[in-house]
């Protein structure tokens, strides 16, 4: 086989191969999370469509704060590039598993009330200081206390559920 034929083989399977190479770069670059999906700080940043369960759309907001609180339970193993596809598929998980709960949730909502109090002392028991108030609210992504309050009731909600189911 002389330098020639090596030559025209190499021509004819040298397209193919890098064309398979930049589709698996890319589809690996989508997967693992490319710089375009992270903030000026390293965080995640969602871009993407909705999650839609049940004919309900989950609030951007919402999953973007799904995915700092998974990010920042991972904090010291989301150094890696290759951690924000998994941050992103864990975030995905709960989201629809929260959805499919608040589904089922409203099917029997009148059984669930949770009044103020109930809200008020749970916060209290929890976060004594206003101290642990802060930190809870940093690390759950949120900006008042008033949703870390929404928070509060979302969980009395599902374990009345739990309860009652």
């Amino acid at each position: 086989m002389g330098i020639m034929s090596i030559r025209k083989l190499a021509q004819k399977f040298l397209l193919p191969v890098i064309i398979v190479l930049v589709v698996a770069l890319t589809a690996g670059l989508f997967y693992i999370g490319a710089p375009a999906f992270r903030d000026g700080n390293g965080g995640l940043v969602y871009k993407g469509p909705s999650i839609k369960l049940y004919g309900k759309k989950l609030a951007d907001k919402e999953y973007q704060n799904l995915l700092n609180q998974v990010a920042a339970g991972m904090q010291y193993m989301s150094q890696g590039v290759g951690m924000a596809g998994f941050i992103r598929e864990r975030a995905v998980g709960i989201a629809v598993g929260n959805m499919a709960v608040e589904h089922e949730m409203e099917k029997v909502k009148s059984h669930l009330k949770v009044s103020n109090a109930e809200v008020n002392k749970l916060l209290k028991s929890l976060y004594p200081t206003q101290e642990e108030v802060q930190n809870q609210l940093v690390q759950r992504g949120l900006t008042s206390k008033d949703d870390l309050r929404k928070e509060l009731r979302k969980q009395l909600e599902q374990q009345k559920f739990l309860l009652y189911k």
